[in-house]
């Protein structure tokens, strides 16, 4: 018997590399917008301690209220613009899930394919085989009776009996009404 082949593996194959790709796509729009997260709150955590520091101080000079002004200022621009790149990031994660969607979608369907195509393969096989199991058992059965009929004796009329076992069939024996 021949093994199970599905025509379309390569093409399965190829589908479920590429899934995989739009997988790991996924995967560093997440790792960037961790980053874009990670910056956000370093700067803002930055810029508390900065405030806390200079209120803890008690006395601030000018050059460092202007210091902290300007980078309040700074960290305000940047957050906004990191906000910016969150929002767009995140557009671009949705489009990327519906893309792994689609691609997971290619790949299930072409193994649900090959499922049932070896589902019909094994019928096939296993009729095979009770076919191949019926022939070999009725092949084996009629070499059986082939070689009872050759090892049994043929029947022999013993000697003698011949002349009354033929006036028996003519009905003229000795018991024969006449």
């Amino acid at each position: 018997m021949k093994r199970f082949e599905f025509r379309l593996n390569r093409v399965l194959e190829y589908r479920q590399q590429q899934a995989e790709a739009e997988r790991n796509r996924l995967q560093l729009l997440f790792h960037r917008a961790r980053a874009l997260a990670d910056e956000r709150n370093r700067l803002t955590n930055q810029l508390a301690e900065s405030r806390d520091e200079a209120i803890g101080s008690g006395t601030v000079s000018g050059a460092e209220l202007m210091a902290l002004s300007q980078f309040s200022r700074y960290v305000e621009n940047r957050t906004v613009e990191l906000d910016k790149d969150r929002r767009t990031l995140e557009k671009q994660i949705e489009q990327q899930r519906q893309v792994v969607v689609a691609a997971d979608r290619r790949v299930t369907l072409l193994e649900k394919l090959r499922t049932r195509q070896e589902a019909v393969w094994l019928a096939e096989q296993e009729k095979e085989l009770e076919t191949l199991a019926a022939d070999s058992f009725m092949a084996r059965l009629a070499a059986n009776r082939r070689n009872a009929n050759a090892n049994a004796r043929p029947f022999v009329m013993p000697r003698g009996t011949a002349d009354s076992d033929s006036a028996l069939d003519l009905g003229q024996g000795p018991d024969a009404a006449g």
